[in-house]
């Protein structure tokens, strides 16, 4: 994981992906997969175009909260 950078698991926020969402767009395709292997659940926002919709929503009514935070959530 690096070190530094806008995209990290442990520090992005809400916020800083809806700043920069066409950037961001691969960090979430990651970052399900990384929550996917942390938790050990089969559970993915990626599951479907109302799945994603509803943790981009999710994400963007929590801008101060950890992407990662959310997604756990949004993901079961």
């Amino acid at each position: 994981m690096a070190d530094d950078g806008p995209w990290r698991a442990d520090k992005t926020t809400c916020k800083q992906y809806s700043e920069n969402e066409d950037d961001g767009s691969g960090f979430v395709i990651w970052l399900d997969g990384y929550n996917r292997q942390k938790s050990g659940k089969p559970g993915s926002v990626l599951e479907s175009d109302d799945t994603l919709k509803a943790y981009l929503d999710a994400c963007a009514k929590q801008p101060e909260a950890l992407m990662i935070d959310v997604m756990r959530e949004s993901a079961k």
